[in-house]
């Protein structure tokens, strides 16, 4: 701890480079984005609302595999070969993952009331906390951007109908924006099994969101923030076609808040924020009744150098209380840490970001988790250290849980480069992440699954990726092209080494991309090709899914205060399946008109 002690000593009374006056604006205070990523750009941006579901913007990350098993069902994202569990889903910068079984539904994200959603290849895991082992997906309400008041609906050939109301206001020195969402989603589509057409059975899935935020400054040198998201999800989850048809229900209801207070100084602030999470998870089936109830406490605060962000200090507490009914008592996880960083800039050529964090989790250190980043022209260079705990599920699930299981502990690098060749801009990336005591869920002897820290797995592999922008008279055309190498696999396996070696399940090798733009004054058109490789969906390799190629289709049309478009998914029809026995849509077309208003 000395050692600790003296590296957050220097970081912190390290002179700045530049000493310079940044005087307090009179008029609404201009907030930063979260601190993790102001100095990186996202590997994905996506700020238009026209899209509700977030599953096209997460087929489009590099090196990323969507994982769900059937529409309506669970969303999760397979990133570089690092499961679900190792993302962290960061919501205003607050990891909203589950303690529980460390698993967020992404098709519960309702991207039509959010200003941006952002994911980010590396992230920053000492300053997103623990579990920051595949980048970060950052999910982003920002009260700076122009006020957006519309009004959207969408119907699609499933038989899913969606509707979005958003209203923003800025008067004087208060700024507040609310949020409406709601949706019905049937995803019924036919299917064809032993040769005989069938149908889908209906997910009959009801979504509402409301989302608003509100600032208020109180002075010159200070303000107030509050943010809320309220979700209500009920649906029933499809079984596989191989199954008796058993009725499957989850309902889904979650409260988030946010209240946060920013005093501005001669060249620093102080921003203080206090989070409560209320999460309810019900699922049932004729013999399962499983009801979950987890609350969530934080508050956090940091002294922040203001005009460049030159060093960061944060100190934070969080509680996590989980009441499941098939828990034997209540379980709580208690985490205090402390961090800093620092951000170096030696010349016109070199950037430097160092960052540490200390976690102390119910009375024990965790393993130090620090990031060093490096830019030096186009050149980028990372380095970083963090550790994943295992959920309450694993350690306490009544029918298998470990409550023996190890600390996730993963070391990662990457380095990309920029370049511009035969007229097209490229970028090259180059990853490696190296995990001990990584969990697996596995059946024992009498059949029944539990987790065990069964092996070392090492991720790594190639992306690259080449834009260009054609301009042709009065047209715009982008084309983009993207392949993904990734090879994971176990290099140390505690109760089978045949497994070393083997591709982990559902993580391709390959993926390739290709996306056109067209553009002509106020129409936009899209075609987008999706090529996923083999993925194995058993460790020994003995069984794999075939490549599914997908091409899809958007088109936009801007009138006045109109949008109008549409989306065609799957124009071939290709009959695929993400989880086995699982079918997913053929071709199935969306509709949607969006009206903005002042």
């Amino acid at each position: 701890m000395i050692r600790i002690f003296i590296i957050l000593l220097l970081l912190w009374i390290y002179p700045s480079t530049v000493i310079s006056q940044n005087l307090i604006d009179t008029i609404l205070i201009t907030e930063q984005r979260p601190y993790s990523h102001h100095f990186l750009k996202a590997d994905r941006k996506s700020v238009d609302s026209s899209h509700q579901d977030i599953t096209p913007f997460l087929q489009s990350i590099l090196g990323g595999q969507v994982q769900i098993s059937t529409p309506g069902g669970l969303t999760t994202l397979l990133h570089r070969g690092m499961g679900n569990r190792h993302l962290p889903i960061l919501w205003n910068g607050l990891n909203i993952q589950s303690v529980t079984n460390g698993s967020f539904d992404l098709g519960l994200i309702p991207t039509a009331l959010l200003d941006e959603v952002s994911f980010f290849n590396s992230g920053n895991p000492a300053l997103q906390g623990n579990n920051g082992f595949s980048g970060s997906l950052n999910l982003h309400a920002d009260q700076n951007l122009k006020d957006q008041n519309f009004l959207k609906a969408q119907i699609n050939t499933l038989q899913n109908y969606d509707l979005a109301y958003k209203y923003s206001h800025h008067q004087n020195k208060t700024r507040y924006s609310i949020g409406l969402q709601t949706a019905y989603h049937q995803n019924i589509f036919h299917y064809t099994l032993n040769r005989k057409e069938e149908k889908r059975q209906a997910t009959d899935f009801l979504q509402m969101n409301v989302m608003t935020q509100a600032s208020h400054q109180l002075s010159p040198s200070q303000q107030v923030d509050f943010n809320l998201w309220w979700q209500y999800a009920d649906r029933i989850i499809p079984v596989s076609v191989t199954s008796a048809p058993i009725i499957q229900k989850q309902q889904d209801q979650n409260i988030r808040t946010q209240l946060s207070y920013t005093q501005y100084v001669h060249r620093h602030h102080w921003k203080t924020t206090a989070h409560y999470i209320k999460e309810y998870l019900d699922f049932s089936t004729p013999a399962i009744d499983s009801r979950s109830v987890v609350d969530v406490w934080m508050i956090h605060s940091a002294w922040t150098e203001k005009r460049n962000q030159k060093y960061q200090f944060a100190v934070s507490h969080r509680a996590d209380i989980a009441n499941p009914n098939f828990y034997t008592a209540q379980k709580r996880r208690n985490t205090t840490y402390l961090s800093t960083s620092r951000n170096i800039k030696w010349d016109t050529h070199h950037f430097t970001h160092l960052a540490v964090r200390q976690d102390l989790t119910d009375n024990q250190w965790m393993p130090l988790s620090w990031t060093l980043h490096h830019i030096y022209k186009t050149w980028e260079w990372s380095a970083s250290a963090n550790y994943n705990l295992p959920g309450f599920n694993d350690l306490y699930w009544p029918e298998g849980g470990n409550p023996d299981l190890k600390t996730e502990k993963a070391l990662k690098t990457e380095l990309s480069k920029k370049l511009n060749f035969g007229q097209i801009d490229w970028k090259v990336n180059l990853y490696a992440s190296l995990v001990d005591n990584w969990i697996q869920w596995l059946p024992n002897n009498s059949g029944r699954w539990s987790p065990i820290n069964n092996k070392k797995v090492w991720s790594r592999g190639v992306e690259l990726e080449g834009q260009k922008h054609i301009p042709w008279n009065k047209f715009g055309f982008d084309l983009m092209a993207s392949y993904s190498y990734n090879r994971t696999s176990a290099i140390e396996h505690y109760t089978d080494p045949n497994f070393i070696g083997k591709q982990l399940i559902f993580v391709p090798r390959h993926k390739a991309g290709l996306k056109g733009t067209a553009q002509y004054q106020n129409l936009t058109v899209n075609l987008d090709y999706q090529n996923t490789g083999v993925r194995f969906d058993l460790t020994d390799e003995s069984s794999e899914l075939d490549p599914i190629h997908l091409l899809n289709m958007s088109l936009m049309m801007k009138y006045a205060k109109y949008q109008i478009g549409g989306q065609v998914q799957n124009i071939l029809n290709t009959p695929y399946q993400i989880v086995r026995f699982y079918p997913m849509p053929g071709i199935n077309l969306g509709l949607f008109i969006k009206y903005s208003f002042q």
